[in-house]
């Protein structure tokens, strides 16, 4: 099983690598924690946990996260900006992507979050299906069909998707 650990290739920075310079992506550090909380309550209408973040939850959050061996929460920059999330996590023998989330303050970028998934699920075990559960109000429920996703199961308000990087 991969670990953080073995992302964090420079212990300091966690970044994988990407083909385009402009683009990093790395793990979730503490200073983020102010830009996370603000992109999760912009977009709370389209995760399942709807309340307002407040500090204490976030903070309960992340020290959760950080203790756990299994789930990752990437942090995706575009020069400067930071331009976004994508979490992933092992979860009832899937990848389950989660928290993927676009700071729409920022200048939008073609096919960054396209690019950025497909670098991150590049990176885990391809035995494994990738899931994502998405909920019927989400308006990126047609972005995550339009870059490869299927769906699997159709639930009342939510659809579990599930994409398997092409092998090439």
């Amino acid at each position: 099983m991969i670990s953080k650990k073995s992302i964090l290739k420079d212990k300091d920075t966690g970044h994988l690598t990407s083909n385009d310079l402009a683009m990093q992506i790395r793990l979730l550090k503490w200073r983020d924690l102010r830009f996370t909380k603000k992109l999760k309550n912009e977009n709370r209408n389209y995760f399942f946990y709807k309340e307002k973040l407040t500090w204490k939850t976030h903070l309960k959050w992340y020290y959760k996260y950080m203790k756990t061996s299994d789930n990752f929460f990437f942090i995706i920059e575009f020069g400067k900006d930071k331009y976004g999330t994508i979490g992933i996590r092992f979860r009832d023998g899937y990848w389950d992507i989660y928290s993927v989330s676009r700071n729409k303050s920022v200048t939008y970028q073609k096919d960054l979050m396209f690019n950025a998934m497909l670098k991150i699920t590049s990176f885990f075990d391809q035995s494994h299906i990738f899931r994502c559960l998405v909920l019927i109000n989400n308006p990126a429920l047609f972005w995550y069909k339009k870059i490869g996703f299927v769906v699997n199961r159709e639930f009342c308000n939510y659809s579990e998707l599930h994409f398997q990087q092409s092998q090439t």
